[in-house]
This record gives C-alpha cells, structure tokens and sequence, in this order.
C-alpha cells in the first residue's frame, strides 16, 4: 500500500514540474518586444529624416573689393560661415577642412571666380551649395555680396545683397544676410536698416514743418 501512495506521490510532483516549465517567463510578453522594436525603427527614421533637414554647404572667401582690406574680409567670412550654422539649415565644412581636402587634392583656389571652377571646387568638397562673394565700399556705404551656387545644376540659386554704414555695422548686416539665406521668416532689419530709416524719417519731418 506503502509503495502506491509513493509512487502516486511521485508522479504528482512530475506532473507540477512539467506544468511550470510549459508557462512563458513571467513579464515576457512577444507584443511588447515588437512594439519596442518598431518604436526603435521610428525614432531611427525621425533622426534620419531631422538631418536631411540641413544642406552641406562650404562659403569661399569672400572677394575683397576696393577700400576693404583682406584681413576683414577674412573675419566677415568667417562670421559668414557662423551665421549660417546657426540658422540650423546649414552643415558648413569649415575654413580648416575646406584647406586640408583642397591641399591634397592639389587644388588652387585662388582665381577659382568662374561658375565652372566653384562648381568643380564644391564637388571636391562633397558639398550641394557653395556661397561665394564680395565686400566693397562705395563711398561710405559697404555693400556685401553673396549668391548660392547649386552644385548639382551649376546654377545661381539666389542671391543677396545687404548694405552698411560703418564696419562695425557689418555684422548685423551679416546676420540679416544669413537669415535671408537660410530662407526663415522675414529677417528683422539690421541696426543699420533702422538707423537709415530713423534718419529718413527726421528729414521727412523737416522737410515739412519748412513748407509750414
């Protein structure tokens, strides 16, 4: 009698075994594993789709007209190339980098004015758009220059013009420049844009309190 209760003991044991090896691990649940992996695939697109966002893009030295010097234009240049980082539309390869691929490529970018050259110069680069140039001075007036050039179509794609009364005014001027660029919301007038029409507007003031 002895040897059946053991043996009916044993097989109940048995059987509980194999009933808990045959339930799933607790918290696994195969749902949720493929609903973690497709939200890892979408923020993987939303990453990928944010940094098609912003254009590959290199700014050659500006040209230096008469009555500018060369090391302003250096620093213009450069402000340039900030300005249009920040608009967060631009990867801009920097002055460094542009020196160190055209170096090894044996490229002479001095005289590079032609169309045909920047386009070659921004292939070189492995860039879409390059921004080319001019600060000159007319009269007191600085006139800054600066057109986009696709390097896919070999077209102008735009181009803008900003104007200054002073050095120092250059860099709101730059500022402006960038934001037209870039293609955002209407940029605000430059501190020299307003100072322009805050005079226009004294002389208008004048002019008809003499006719009075």
């Amino acid at each position: 009698m002895k040897k059946y209760l053991y043996l009916l003991t044993g097989l109940l044991i048995l059987f509980s075994v194999n009933c808990r090896a045959a339930e799933p691990f607790a918290g696994f649940h195969p749902t949720k594993l493929a609903d973690t992996a497709g939200s890892g695939q979408a923020a993987e697109t939303k990453t990928t789709a944010a940094d098609t966002k912003t254009t590959t893009a290199a700014v050659m030295e500006l040209d230096a007209k008469e009555g500018v010097s060369a090391g302003m234009v250096s620093t213009v240049s450069d402000y340039l190339r900030t300005q249009l980082v920040n608009t967060n539309k631009f990867n801009i390869v920097t002055r460094e980098n542009m020196e160190s691929i055209l170096k090894e490529q044996k490229f002479q970018m001095s005289g590079c004015t032609s169309q045909e050259c920047i386009v070659e110069l921004g292939q070189l680069l492995g860039v879409r758009k390059m921004f080319t140039g001019s600060i000159g001075k007319v009269g007191n007036v600085y006139i800054l220059n600066v057109k986009i050039v696709n390097v896919e179509s070999g077209k102008i794609e735009k181009a803008e013009a900003e104007e200054a009364s002073t050095e120092e005014n250059l860099l709101p001027a730059v500022r402006n420049l960038a934001q037209k660029i870039a293609g955002l919301a209407a940029a605000q007038p430059s501190a020299e844009e307003q100072r322009i029409e805050k005079k226009k507007k004294q002389l208008l003031e004048k002019t008809k309190s003499r006719r009075r």
